[in-house]
Order: C-alpha cells, then structure tokens, then sequence
C-alpha cells in the first residue's frame, strides 16, 4: 500500500496520469484531502459476518464514507450535465441531418 509521501512523488503523479485518462475525475481526487488508513493488526477473517450496524463503525470510516458520498454526487452531478450537452448536441445533428435528407428528397 503506497502512503501519502509516495503519493506525492512525481513517478506517481505521472504514472496516475497516465493510466487514470479522466481528467474531471483526476482534479476532483487531487484536490480531495488525504485520509490515513488505519490498518488492523488482524484482519477480518472471510468467514466472520460483518456487522451492518452504523454505529459500530469507527468514525474515521464514517468520515471515509461522508467523503465518498461527496465525490459520488459531484462526478454524477457532472456527468448528468454533461450527458445532457452531448444530448443536446446529438439533437441538433439529427435535426441538420433530416433537414438535409429532406432537401435531397425534393429534388
């Protein structure tokens, strides 16, 4: 698990370029502050239930999921717009291509 000073780092910076194209979401996660992760010494065996229970959570994975909640309304709310401008686009072509189909029927 890489941690916040490998993160930094200019080899990651530009490798998370590279292979992360989405240039919206890339802004959106660098400016997003860093959350330290708190391993366990012993982890959760597969075969042990979790439990649902939101209180039993610690409030750092509370604060985890306010955060992720945060990030998950602002990328729908752009891509909600952003579906709705290429939307409108696609609208405008139809509507030049029929008139032309129309045209080049008349005649």
């Amino acid at each position: 698990m890489l941690c916040y000073s490998d993160m930094k780092s200019p080899q990651y910076d530009s490798l998370y370029k590279k292979y992360f194209h989405n240039e919206n979401l890339y802004k959106l996660i660098e400016v997003t502050p860093f959350i330290p992760i708190e391993e366990d010494a012993e982890p959760i065996s597969v075969h042990e239930p979790l439990s649902q229970d939101q209180s039993s959570m610690p409030s750092s994975t509370q604060c985890d999921e306010a955060l992720l909640k945060e990030i998950v309304k602002r990328l729908s709310e752009k891509f909600k717009k952003d579906m709705q401008a290429e939307v409108t686009r696609i609208n405008k072509k139809i509507a030049v291509s029929e008139k032309r189909f129309e045209m080049t029927s008349r005649i």
